[in-house]
Parts: C-alpha cells; sequence; structure tokens
C-alpha cells in the first residue's frame, strides 16, 4: 500500500512541477466557480416624490442629490406597478462582482480547453502525461546486487536481472522493456538469497 501511495504523490508531484501554469488557472477556475454568485444581490433605495400611469406603464420619479442639486430621474416598469413603501422603492439586483467572477471563470475554461486540445499535437504546451507517468512508475523500482548480477524489482516482482548496473537516469520502457503496472504484474515475484534472509528473520522476529 505504501508503494501505490508513493506512486501517487510522485505522480501528482511530477504533474504539478511539469504543469504549474496549468494547474495554477484549474485552482483558480475551481475558487471562483465556488465563489461567483456568492456575493450578496444589491439593494438600491430610491426616495419617491412622484409617480404616474401612462397606458401600462408606470413611471416613477425620484430625486438625486448631485453636486449639492437635486436632480429627478424615474423608473419605468412595464405593465406591473412596483412596490413602494413609506414613499421608498427597494431595487434588488445581481451584484456586479458576480458577473466579473463568472465572465473570469469562464474565460480560464475556454483558455485550458484551447490549451487542452492544441496541447494533443504539440508537445511544448502539453501535459506532459507520458513523463509524468514513467518518473512516478521508475520511482517504485529499486535495483539490488548479488554476486555481481543487479536485480530490478518493483512491488516485489522481478522485472530484469542484468550483469551490468544501468544508468542513474534512465528509461524504464527503454532499458527494462517495461512501460507500467500492466507489465509488472506479468512479471513473476522472486527474492534474491539476500531477501530471503531478511524475510526469514523477520518472520522469525529477529529482524
Amino acid at each position: 500500500m505504501l508503494n501505490y501511495l508513493k506512486f501517487i504523490f510522485v505522480f501528482l508531484f511530477e504533474l504539478v512541477k511539469n504543469n504549474p501554469i496549468k494547474l495554477s488557472l484549474i485552482v483558480a477556475s475551481i475558487i471562483l466557480f465556488s465563489f461567483a454568485g456568492t456575493i450578496p444581490d444589491s439593494h438600491d433605495k430610491y426616495n419617491i416624490v412622484a409617480e404616474t400611469k401612462v397606458d401600462s406603464t408606470y413611471i416613477y420619479i425620484y430625486e438625486v442629490i448631485s453636486d449639492n442639486k437635486i436632480k429627478y430621474e424615474n423608473i419605468w416598469s412595464e405593465g406591473k406597478p412596483i412596490e413602494v413603501k413609506n414613499g421608498v422603492i427597494t431595487l434588488v439586483s445581481y451584484h456586479g462582482g458576480n458577473y466579473a467572477l463568472w465572465a473570469i471563470f469562464v474565460i480560464i475554461v475556454i483558455i485550458l480547453i484551447v490549451a487542452f486540445f492544441i496541447g494533443l499535437g504539440d508537445d511544448d504546451i502539453g501535459w506532459d502525461f507520458e513523463d509524468v507517468w514513467e518518473s512516478a512508475f521508475c520511482s517504485l523500482i529499486y535495483c539490488e546486487e548479488e554476486n555481481g548480477v543487479f536485480y530490478y524489482f518493483a512491488l516485489g516482482r522481478l522485472i530484469e536481472k542484468r550483469n551490468n548496473q544501468i544508468s542513474r537516469h534512465y528509461n524504464a520502457n527503454r532499458e527494462l522493456k517495461i512501460g507500467g503496472f500492466r507489465d509488472l504484474y506479468r512479471c513473476p515475484k522472486y527474492q534474491t538469497k539476500k531477501q530471503k534472509r531478511e524475510t526469514l528473520l523477520k518472520n522469525i522476529g529477529i529482524n
């Protein structure tokens, strides 16, 4: 179980390391989606000084003070009157901040979608999934030497034994002819003499 957790940790770490901008945009889009629409609606109040009806249109005159002067403007409502309480009309409107958050969210999502499809054919802006997977899978592979023979293991299975040790920075698929868990599970379970001794000592409580 610890080995699988190690694989997941390395995979996520390599994914973040290779794609900091794209993952930052994903995190930003999640945050924006969570907060967009949560800003309370705006409540605008108007002091009504007169109201009238023309055909099916209700017209309300209200006063505003600008530059120390009283000015009069109007509110129109087609077909339905607006409630006036104590000479005041309160209009509820969707907060502009929510529109801004939704707009930025949509822009980021469009950028991510475009980058994803372009990345399918362009390695320079792709997600580097192959490299990320290889780095994570190689973290499970370890080498043990016994009597001049180098044994390469992963999850207790023998991948290959060689007379020479491969370089530290290797490609598992190219050097060991193994590309993932499906190939690994075809490999036999195996223990070197040293591993068998350690297992025996552990079972009898000495190690």
